[in-house]
């Protein structure tokens, strides 16, 4: 069931929110064609509605051509796994995906940790497949190493869940992940609102 809505406003992010809090919806759907480099420095509709959102917003790059859906590559920084694999294991669940978790690090004591974890997550939830651990390289954007990872393991979807209170300082000079990611994005993603 839908409808075609034409609405007017100098702010096309500001007049999608506005839509989506009338409508009550419970999801944005929204197209992006990347970025070149002003547009990833200040910003593009996509990347606004990614940071400002309330509700969960899947990105469909225009390249994207639809196919079975079988996994979900969840990126987490494991600061609240338990909820967000909750919200993660129900979508793929509706959709008959198996999760693969991919977690960054910067430390080995953070990579032990995940580790000794798995066999918890694994029973806690059927859907996970693998978690995949990657050491940080501090010299690369964070996007280009996680397109690397997608490449490799070819999801059907990316979920990531986003800081909406970041400092002045973050958001002058660092974008949140899902966002830069949203720039160079090959395959659909699902961002969430990360609630502390």
């Amino acid at each position: 069931k839908y409808r075609c809505v034409v609405v007017e406003d100098l702010s096309p992010e500001k007049a999608i929110l506005d839509q989506a809090k009338r409508e009550q919806a419970d999801y944005i759907c929204i197209s992006t064609r990347g970025a070149g480099q002003v547009l990833k420095l200040i910003g593009t509709h996509t990347s606004r509605i990614i940071v400002h959102s309330p509700v969960p917003v899947l990105v469909v790059p225009h390249t994207y051509r639809v196919r079975a859906l079988k996994k979900v590559l969840y990126a987490s920084d494991l600061e609240n796994v338990d909820r967000e694999m909750s919200l993660v294991s129900g979508f793929a669940q509706s959709t008959g995906a198996k999760i693969d978790l991919a977690h960054f690090f910067y430390n080995t004591a953070i990579q032990a940790e995940a580790v000794s974890m798995q066999a918890l997550w694994r029973k806690k939830y059927p859907s996970l497949d693998r978690v995949i651990l990657q050491q940080m390289d501090l010299d690369a954007a964070f996007a280009a190493q996680f397109d690397l990872v997608v490449g490799k393991e070819k999801p059907g979807i990316a979920v990531f869940f986003t800081h909406t209170n970041q400092t002045w300082y973050d958001k002058l000079f660092r974008a949140n992940r899902a966002e830069a990611y949203s720039f160079v994005a090959k395959v659909p993603m699902l961002v969430y609102r990360k609630v502390s």
